[in-house]
């Protein structure tokens, strides 16, 4: 009887490291138009609060250097064209130095609506976000990764000789070069922080959702490109969005895609000041840029996880459930407990 009772104990023993789990169905997937509609309602409050948010302190602006200059003296409010056209050249003057203020608050607008809007759906905005703990070395060879991106990019782009892509290297320097470093800074940090959140962590998370990783991945990306205008900033921006689509999955942390961006964009900003010239320097930084970026993409792979182990799609939280109804509904685990060794012990002949 002894023996049987040990034979009993080991046939149910718990595997070592492992505990009793409850086996819960793996996660549904929304209706894939439904993440589709909020996915794009995210952006559009991306473009829309850049939009009013210029709007308003440019031409906010405006309308205070005209009344000073009415207060003054200096313009007739009696005429009225007159006073439309000093309002329209302060404006257009204002907005250089305007512009970085403009991307702060409508950068904080676009934060909060997407995050009160998650809420509000009953998620967990944090991780809906993807705002995930994140090992520094990650955080470091993703940062690295962008620089290192940043400097082939943009020495192949600008190569002399390359006269086709011309159109780029000026669109790249009319839209980055402000002559603020305020703009520099702000481009470098917080247009980052707020792309990747909104486009890594809400876009991302909602259409991971409702359609598959890879076509999630995509569709944000182009989703992504589209938003930046031209066709080479939409091409570059989906590219870029692709790149920090896997960076964030992997290391399952927006954190670190925030790292690369931040990399690449001040990487930009600092070539296109420099103005560096001679085919032979491109050159260097071509290759450099391609060592940089080659080792810190190893040792991003090494430190993060792949993305077979991926955690699904975030979901709504669950509404807590009651004593009586946790008594009601035991949680049924999955290897043997003490009372199920029991009774099978006395099943035993």
């Amino acid at each position: 009887m002894q023996e049987q009772l040990e034979q009993s104990a080991q046939h149910h023993q718990i595997p070592d490291g492992q505990v009793p789990v409850s086996k819960e169905p793996p996660p549904k997937r929304s209706n894939p138009l439904a993440a589709l509609l909020w996915s794009i309602l995210y952006a559009v409050i991306f473009v829309g609060s850049q939009i009013v948010a210029g709007f308003v302190l440019v031409y906010g602006c405006a309308l205070f250097v005209s009344v000073t200059a009415i207060t003054r003296g200096t313009l007739n409010p009696d005429d009225p064209s007159a006073v439309m056209q000093y309002v329209l050249q302060a404006a257009a003057t204002e907005f250089t130095s305007i512009m970085p203020w403009a991307l702060l608050v409508s950068g904080i607008l676009a934060l909060l609506a997407c995050w009160l809007i998650v809420k509000v759906r009953g998620f967990d905005a944090r991780r809906f976000a993807g705002l995930n703990p994140v090992r520094p070395s990650v955080v470091v060879a993703a940062l690295l990764l962008g620089i290192g991106f940043s400097m082939a990019f943009n020495s192949f782009f600008n190569m002399p000789g390359l006269e086709v892509l011309q159109d780029y290297e000026t669109s790249l320097a009319q839209s980055l070069l402000f002559g603020s470093v305020l703009m520099a800074i702000v481009g470098s940090t917080v247009v980052p922080i707020v792309e990747e959140i909104i486009f890594r962590g809400f876009v991302l998370s909602e259409l991971r959702r409702g359609i598959a990783l890879l076509p999630s991945a995509l569709l944000s990306s182009v989703l992504f490109g589209i938003l930046h205008g031209t066709l080479a900033w939409g091409i570059m921006a989906a590219t870029l969005g692709i790149l920090m689509a896997w960076i964030a999955l992997r290391a399952r942390s927006v954190w670190a895609a925030i790292a690369a961006h931040i990399g690449i964009n001040g990487a930009t900003f600092t070539f296109v000041w420099s103005d560096p010239s001679g085919r032979n320097i491109f050159i260097a930084l071509l290759i450099a840029g391609l060592v940089i970026f080659t080792v810190n993409l190893v040792l991003l792979i090494r430190d993060s996880r792949s993305l077979k182990d991926l955690d699904p799609a975030p979901e709504p939280l669950s509404k807590p459930t009651s004593p009586r109804e946790q008594i009601s509904e035991p949680i049924q685990p999955e290897y043997g407990t003490a009372s199920t060794i029991d009774t099978a012990d006395k099943e035993q002949p």
